[in-house]
C-alpha cells in the first residue's frame, strides 16, 4: 500500500468519529434551551 492509500484510509476512518463527535454536540447543545431541563440546570450554575 502507497502513502495516499493509507492516508486515504485514515481519512475516512477519522470522518467517522468526528461526525459522531460533531452530531453528539449538536444534540447537547439543543437541550440546554433555556426551556429545557438541562438548561435550567446550566442555569442555576
Amino acid at each position: 500500500m502507497s502513502f495516499p492509500d493509507i492516508y486515504s484510509k485514515r481519512i475516512k476512518e477519522f470522518e467517522k468519529i468526528i461526525s459522531t463527535t460533531v452530531n453528539d454536540s449538536i444534540a447537547w447543545v439543543m437541550l440546554i434551551g433555556p426551556h429545557r431541563p438541562v438548561g435550567k440546570v446550566a442555569h442555576l450554575l
